[in-house]
């Protein structure tokens, strides 16, 4: 029975050698690198979220500047219609990206 004891105490001895003290600075190390990463990562979908608002904005205007074009319905103007739309789709992402900004991170 007590060689079944120290058997478990060695067993547990060597557990608790993994946990080397010198080890935690590495982990805190990984640690620190995936949360710049996690915080490049965001700020790199942020800038694309962005450019693309501003892209969708700039060409709904040039589009909404055309006067000539094939007519949906009376006065309508396809270009109308998708200049619209366009300038629909810029503004919700930029809303999405002021929110995303303005949002609180989780710590």
């Amino acid at each position: 029975m007590f060689a079944r004891r120290s058997g478990h105490q060695r067993h547990t001895d060597g557990h608790v050698g993994l946990l080397d003290f010198g080890s935690v600075g590495r982990i805190d190390t990984r640690m620190r690198v995936a949360l710049q990463r996690h915080y490049l990562t965001d700020l790199v979908h942020l800038v694309v979220l962005t450019v693309l608002a501003a892209t969708t904005g700039i060409m709904a205007v040039l589009i909404l500047g055309l006067r000539a074009g094939p007519h949906v319905a009376g006065t309508l103007a396809l270009y109308q219609c998708l200049g619209y739309g366009l300038l629909v789709v810029a503004a919700v992402l930029a809303v999405r990206v002021v929110l995303a900004v303005l949002r609180p991170t989780p710590s």
